[in-house]
C-alpha cells in the first residue's frame, strides 16, 4: 500500500443553507483531497475537520485498544467517542443534529438518516432540542 493512501479521510464538508450535508472530502489526488462532484451555490458552508484513517505500516506491533471491559466502554474508546462527537457538533451546542448526525454517518462509510431512522434513533436514545446528546451518542456505542 502506499505510504499516502488512506480510508475514511475526511478533510472538509460542504453544507447548504438548511445545514444539510451536500458534499465530503472523500478521495486524495496528488498533494490535495477530492470531493465528489455537486453545485455550489450561494450561501454553502465549508467546515474544514481534517478526521481521518490514514494507514501506514509499522515496523512494530501496538497492542490492541481493548473497547468494552467488564460490559463497560474503557476510558480509551471513551474519551475517542467524545473526540469524534465534539469534531461533528459543528454549532458546538452539545448536540448533534440531524445534519450533524448525518454527517457523522455520513464519515463512516453510511448514508445521512432519513426520517424513520432518525425517528428510531431519537426515540431509543438521549436526545434535547431534538438533537443526539454525548450521553446518547455514548450509549448508542455500548
Amino acid at each position: 500500500m502506499r505510504p499516502d493512501a488512506f480510508t475514511n479521510d475526511i478533510f472538509g464538508v460542504v453544507t447548504d443553507n438548511s445545514e444539510r450535508v451536500v458534499a465530503v472530502t472523500t478521495s486524495r489526488q496528488g498533494d490535495g483531497y477530492c470531493t465528489d462532484e455537486f453545485q455550489l451555490e450561494r450561501g454553502f458552508t465549508f467546515t474544514v475537520m481534517g478526521l481521518g484513517t490514514t494507514i501506514q505500516k509499522s515496523g512494530k506491533e501496538k497492542p490492541q485498544v481493548e473497547i468494552v471491559s467488564s460490559g463497560k466502554l474503557t476510558k480509551p474508546f471513551k474519551m475517542t467517542l467524545l473526540n469524534i462527537f465534539d469534531m461533528f457538533d459543528f454549532d458546538c451546542d452539545g448536540l448533534l443534529s440531524r445534519n450533524e448526525y448525518g454527517a457523522f454517518t455520513v464519515a463512516t462509510a453510511d448514508t445521512p438518516p432519513d426520517d424513520e431512522e432518525w425517528d428510531l434513533l431519537t426515540g431509543q436514545f438521549d436526545v434535547r432540542n431534538d438533537g443526539l446528546t454525548m450521553a446518547g451518542f455514548l450509549f448508542m456505542h455500548e
